[in-house]
């Protein structure tokens, strides 16, 4: 499983359980696959935890957002350390990180008036 009742996501700015995190059904990204991703890994050091190429990806999931026209308000620094505090909060060292840029519902393709971030993470 890859959560459970503990397990802590963070979402728009915030950190929620992720068994109380809910989306929309009629988002965008559900119907039609309007939005980003990337996968991120991190791994167990002598120095701690690190995420591997962190800048890189962060830099990466906002030049997917703006490809396909998805507004990207988040600050990469700031994703950066967010992903260091949910692996710190849900106690993992060695995991996999999946920050997910996902829009509120709209039921075309144009331009979203609202988006969202997550990340989650797992062992």
């Amino acid at each position: 499983m890859y959560y459970n009742n503990k397990t802590v996501i963070y979402r728009d700015g915030k950190f929620v359980k992720a068994s109380e995190s809910t989306t929309d059904l009629y988002s965008q990204t559900m119907h039609y696959g309007y939005g980003v991703f990337e996968g991120i890994r991190a791994y167990a050091t002598d120095n701690g935890t690190r995420v591997f190429k962190s800048k890189a990806h962060y830099e990466r999931l906002k030049k997917s957002s703006e490809l396909v026209n998805i507004p990207f308000d988040f600050e990469v620094q700031e994703l950066v350390d967010v992903t260091y505090e949910l692996l710190e909060r849900n106690n993992l060292t060695d995991a996999y990180v999946r920050p997910l840029v996902f829009c509120d519902p709209n039921m075309s393709l144009s331009r979203p008036n609202k988006v969202s971030i997550m990340l989650c993470a797992w062992e």
